[in-house]
């Protein structure tokens, strides 16, 4: 997606898609876990590409529903279908199964050394203990 992604950012990117398209376009907001558009078309688009890489942790929504979109192989732009008239785009991330392994094993970690850090400390401070010190 090199060549053709950096040809699509030099050309403007969104903004130049949406002058070439004839829509009015808004990025009404942005943050690492939640993106959202507002779009204005004056026809149906069967295929509008969004500003954001595609990766299997975003959910896609079109208007609330759910949307599956198709990615354009040489940008890595995911496309959505857009009806006439005013849309809302939203793309929020979900994560990835991977991503929920690593926080419970971390979690699971943490756990186990406050637990052995307590249990450290009981048996240092009982009678006959011993000093690890």
């Amino acid at each position: 997606a090199g060549d053709a992604w950096q040809a699509y950012v030099q050309a403007g990117g969104w903004q130049a898609d949406c002058r070439m398209l004839g829509l009015v376009c808004v990025q009404v907001s942005e943050n690492s876990h939640h993106r959202l558009w507002a779009v204005e078309t004056a026809t149906l688009l069967q295929s509008f590409r969004l500003p954001i890489f595609w990766f299997p942790g975003w959910e896609f929504r079109v208007n609330g529903e759910l949307a599956d979109p198709e990615v354009e192989p040489t940008t890595g732009l995911p496309m959505v279908a857009l009806n006439q008239g005013g849309n809302t785009i939203e793309a929020t991330w979900t994560g990835i199964p991977q991503e929920r392994i690593g926080k419970a094993i971390s979690l699971a970690a943490l756990l186990l050394v406050i637990g052995l850090s307590i249990m450290i400390r009981r048996h240092s401070l009982s009678p006959g203990g011993i000093d690890v010190a």
